[in-house]
């Protein structure tokens, strides 16, 4: 085989490692996707404030136990307290 075979490229290429640095930097840059939006940074303010409030409602029905060094909840958590009333009776149950 001959040397020229190599399709017109040098064998070694001696680049400057501070052009290397950049070329290197601007692909990641050029690569990296933007974060997505996490749920409550689109928020509307009403959305906002339901949320907190859901939040402090759940802080209440929250204890600790020092004895068992955890906590429970006393009563439901798990829906929308805001919009859910816990203390209404439910005739499908009876």
């Amino acid at each position: 085989m001959e040397a020229d075979d190599c399709d017109g490229l040098p064998m070694y290429i001696e680049d400057d490692e501070e052009e290397a640095a950049a070329e290197k930097q601007k692909r990641r840059q050029q690569s990296q996707k933007p974060r997505a939006k996490l749920p409550w940074e689109d928020e509307t303010p009403e959305e906002k404030a339901t949320r907190e409030l859901n939040l402090a409602m759940v802080k209440k029905l929250y204890e600790y136990d020092p004895e068992m060094r955890s906590g429970y909840y006393t009563r439901v958590w798990f829906v929308d307290l805001t919009t859910f009333d816990i203390d209404e009776e439910s005739l499908i149950l009876f």
